[in-house]
């Protein structure tokens, strides 16, 4: 592109973004077109109408004499006439004036004197001018025409131009306020339409404007006093009314400000704005009927006020009406593309349908319509944490905290995301602001008792889930929380009696779910199995494999070919497939559908059964018809695991493969002599909540201490540092193997684990596939962990021994107790 259109481009655009109040953005996009031309008229005036606009009078000044020695175009005299004027340089202000009529003086009929913006009307001038007053009066009629227009530099020319005649004209001073008040510079605003209302005090639509403009800056006392004085010199003032209300409505006394929106109605029954207002404030108090009724009347009244509909569509998300609410969302985005609450509504729409993605993309076309909307920075923040786009979440909602200190909202999301981020100390600091601006909404409790699980805080969690509860008696997600807490400390009956209760107020498929475990953890299997089948619609939901055959339901399988497929993690599928012998046995075939990485394991395992890995769409074996039923294998538990006394004693259900493990048998032989110890700390799934059952390497110093064992890493993610760490700490190899993928080759991980003379791990996949191929297993846990079924054994794996800690106790005496144990081996291997 040549110099001139790269120049013309760059203006147009300068000058789109100054139309829609992005002065800093214009305002860049000109100091780029002075650097290609210094003397480049167009953009030196508008950078002088942008300084005007921010206050800065003297710089304006310098913008636009440089202007018109660029280029001495009538409106730039005209608008240098009007900084002239504001800083007090009369003779200079009717210089410029006189030389803009030389040059253009365009004669422009008088307009009826109607609205301007918010005005209502014009007020009588106070006092005759000093010149002849058709001639004013001539040159506020236009100005006010192109005021209505929304040609609002030539109307502020105008008005210029008269004040330089007659400093005193009410009218000019009045509606240069309203501009000043339109363009944002709410302090400019104020200064001159409090000269209108000295020199006339008898108007009331200048109180009205100066009282919108105060309170545009927060200043709510003195704008209820301006609109107050408006009423009083005009009792049929319905514009006033309506503007009181909103102010008292921003101090928080909405019962008056209820009153003065339905004195508006009664003054102007088909008053638009006051139904919608008083729609807002209805629906806002819990009167939400009341308040969709006033939007949808204010929408039969003005079928294109972008406001009401945009109003509506909150509401009716409010409300759960998600797809109806998008209808009208859109609708007030289609009447103003410009307007970002609707795009906002819309976005809320679709992220509480869970359409994230495009959520996103509607917040963000909101915020180009307002960067500085504060309601769309905290929907996008929430809207990107949940696509676990953790990074570029915390942006939005920063900067909306930054706008808006007190947005409660905002900060409690904030929160959120620190607690996903693993950042719980931060999160609790953003959520404990947020209860102190609203502290009567149970989810800051809620979130901050999370932040205080997170830190292994219980007593402190407990305390904020019950005062969530206390608020809110019903509350599901404080329910399951404190049953949790409670679950994990061991106070196995109690949270059973919590659940029952809780069921009694509110009867969910989530707090089933937790019932379940509760109840298989004391023992009562009997209870609990049935009840475990509400994870299909709580944690599970939408998860269910989609096999066309019936679910079995506990008849005589003899005969008959069963479908068992593995559900959850792949721990899960490996301890949870100790059932699949005697399924085997009672069925006349099965067909088992597993993990992928498990399919050769299982196979070689169980060679009565036929075994397919799991894939999307389902293998077309899964879906013949010779299988009568299809079954999740946790939900064979209560026909095949009835009670404790149906868990058999083993040494192992998986096989290994021989070779396999004879050469990692060689490979560990090769090491030296000493104990052969397979080792892992943790789970691959890190998380703040996650982490309270699994160690830190840092942990194990009493173990590493022990003589005569050699270690192996059993660990199937990336965890070199954390070795490097032990040998750093404690001066200890952990020997990894790097030629085996421990998380992707689980038969090869198998193997291994099998070769080694002893295991020591947490509850992960990793101890699973240890106990599940009878490799000795020492197991560190939880004591309140629901898979010990009320024993202090674990029946799923009877050879393992295990070492319990209390919940919120750290693992040192695990570990003594590990270590201790070691010291008792001997130096003997297997």
């Amino acid at each position: 592109m040549d110099q001139p259109k790269l120049i013309g481009a760059a203006l147009a655009e300068a000058r789109d973004r100054y139309a829609k109040g992005n002065l800093q953005e214009a305002a860049e996009l000109c100091a780029a077109v002075l650097q290609i031309d210094e003397k480049q008229d167009g953009a030196l005036h508008l950078l002088g109408l942008i300084a005007s606009r921010i206050g800065d009078p003297e710089k304006a000044l310098d913008f636009l004499s440089k202007a018109i020695e660029a280029n001495p175009d009538p409106k730039y005299y005209r608008d240098c006439a009007g900084v002239c004027e504001v800083l007090g340089l009369k003779d200079v202000a009717e210089d410029c004036l006189r030389k803009a009529a030389s040059l253009d003086a365009p004669e422009v009929s008088r307009p009826s004197l109607q609205r301007a913006g918010i005005v209502t009307d014009v007020a009588p001038a106070s006092r005759p001018v000093k010149r002849p007053a058709l001639k004013v009066g001539e040159a506020i009629g236009r100005a006010l025409a192109f005021h209505q227009a929304g040609r609002l530099d030539e109307a502020e020319s105008l008005y210029h131009e008269v004040l330089v005649v007659d400093p005193e004209q009410a009218d000019a001073l009045h509606l240069l306020g309203l501009i000043h008040h339109q363009r944002g510079n709410h302090p400019m605003a104020v200064e001159l339409m409090q000269r209108a209302i000295g020199i006339a005090p008898h108007a009331s639509v200048p109180y009205s404007n100066c009282g919108s403009a105060l309170q545009s800056m927060g200043r709510f006392d003195e704008a209820e006093a301006c609109y107050r004085q408006a009423i009083a010199l005009d009792r049929s003032n319905a514009d006033g009314y309506l503007n009181l209300g909103t102010v008292l409505e921003a101090k928080g006394k909405t019962g008056e400000a209820e009153a003065c929106y339905r004195e508006a109605l009664r003054l102007i029954p088909d008053y638009a704005k006051a139904h919608n207002n008083l729609g807002k404030l209805l629906a806002e108090s819990g009167r939400q009927e009341e308040g969709i009724a006033h939007a949808r009347r204010a929408i039969e009244i003005d079928p294109g006020y972008a406001g009401a509909f945009s109003n509506l569509a909150a509401f009716l998300n409010q409300q759960g009406k998600y797809e109806e609410a998008i209808g009208h969302a859109r609708r007030a985005a289609e009447i103003n593309p410009g307007y970002a609450a609707a795009w906002s509504n819309w976005g809320v729409s679709c992220k509480e349908l869970e359409r994230y993605d495009e959520a996103v993309g509607l917040f963000r076309r909101a915020l180009e319509c307002d960067p500085d909307h504060v309601e769309s920075l905290n929907n996008l923040g929430a809207a990107l944490r949940e696509l676990r786009r953790f990074d570029e979440a915390i942006l939005p909602l920063e900067r909306a905290v930054a706008l808006k200190p007190d947005f409660a909202g905002a900060l409690g999301n904030r929160g959120v995301l620190y607690i996903d981020k693993e950042l719980p100390e931060k999160a609790i600091y953003c959520l404990e602001r947020a209860i102190e601006l609203k502290p009567e909404d149970p989810a800051g409790y809620l979130n901050l008792g999370t932040a205080w699980r997170a830190l292994a805080r219980f007593d402190d969690a407990i305390e904020c889930y019950r005062k969530a509860l206390s608020i809110r008696p019903d509350y599901p997600d404080a329910i399951n929380n404190l049953g949790t807490i409670f679950q994990l400390q061991g106070k196995t009956d109690e949270v059973i009696r919590f659940y029952q209760e809780a069921l009694s107020r509110v009867n969910l498929p989530m707090i089933r779910w937790n019932l379940s475990l509760a109840l298989v953890a004391s023992g009562d299997l009997e209870r609990g199995w049935p009840e475990s089948e509400y994870r299909w619609l709580s944690v599970l939901k939408g998860q269910a494999r989609p096999f066309p055959q019936p679910w079995w339901d506990g008849r005589d399988p003899a005969g008959k070919t069963l479908l068992l497929w593995g559900e959850q993690g792949v721990g899960d599928e490996v301890v949870f497939a100790s059932v699949i012998p005697d399924l085997i046995r009672l069925a006349g075939h099965c067909v088992v559908e597993c993990e992928p990485r498990l399919a050769t394991l299982f196979a070689r395992s169980f060679p009565e059964a036929e075994v397919i890995p799991r894939t999307y769409p389902p293998d077309p074996r899964a879906l013949r018809p010779d299988i009568d039923f299809q079954i999740p294998i946790q939900s064979t538990f209560r026909w095949v695991r009835p009670g404790l006394e149906s868990f058999p004693h083993h040494h192992g259900f998986l096989v290994p493969d021989p070779q396999r493990r004879a050469f990692w048998k060689a490979r560990l032989d090769a090491l030296g002599s000493g104990i052969k110890v397979g080792i892992s700390w943790r789970s691959r799934h890190r998380a703040a909540l996650r982490d309270v059952h699994y160690t830190r390497i840092e942990d194990w110093g009493p173990v590493f201490s022990v003589p005569g064992l050699t270690f192996v890493n059993l660990q199937y993610d990336d965890c070199r540092e954390e070795i490097d760490t032990a040998r750093k700490l404690f001066g200890v190899k952990i020997h990894a193997f790097e030629e085996i993928d421990l998380l992707n080759d689980l038969d090869d991980a198998a193997a291994l684990t099998s070769a080694v003379d002893l295991m020591i791990s947490v509850g992960n996949a990793a101890a699973g596939i240890g106990g599940a191929v009878g490799a000795p297993l020492w197991l560190m846990m939880n004591s309140g962990n629901w898979v010990l079924l009320g024993t202090d054994r674990l029946p799923w794996l009877p050879e393992a021994r295990l070492f319990l800690k209390p919940l919120g106790e750290d693992w040192q005496r695990a570990m003594e107790g590990v270590a201790a144990a070691l010291q008792t081996l001997g130096g003997e291997g297997r």
